[in-house]
């Protein structure tokens, strides 16, 4: 844990702050939530408590990370653009597939 708090935090957070988006400061506002939970111990009795430190934390910031390295790649924006629309071409495939969420979906765009 003090690897990671000596290593990965300072890493973090100025990855974030050299973030052209408007996520370096919900990125700093997260690191400065999480550090207290930084501890041998505290992190000991959260798993004993079954915390899932990957899915609370880890998840997250990998997407922040993402989204700041996407913003900094040529057509990033582009790209993150892409991704979303693929999503939601998925969500709508998804919701043609129960009756009644589609005939809700049709009903909402007048068809």
């Amino acid at each position: 844990m003090q690897y990671i708090t000596e290593t990965m935090v300072p890493l973090v957070e100025k990855l974030a702050g050299s973030s052209q988006d408007g996520d370096s400061e919900k990125t700093a506002q997260m690191m400065e939530s999480i550090k207290p939970f930084l501890s041998i111990e505290k992190v000991n009795v959260l798993q004993l408590l079954g915390f899932d430190f990957r899915k609370a934390i880890g998840a997250p910031l990998t997407q922040l990370v993402e989204r700041a390295i996407l913003s900094k790649a040529p057509g990033g924006a582009a790209l993150e653009i892409q991704r979303l629309q693929l999503e939601r071409e998925v969500r709508y495939i998804a919701l043609a597939q129960v009756p009644a969420a589609h005939a809700r979906l049709a009903a909402l765009y007048g068809k």
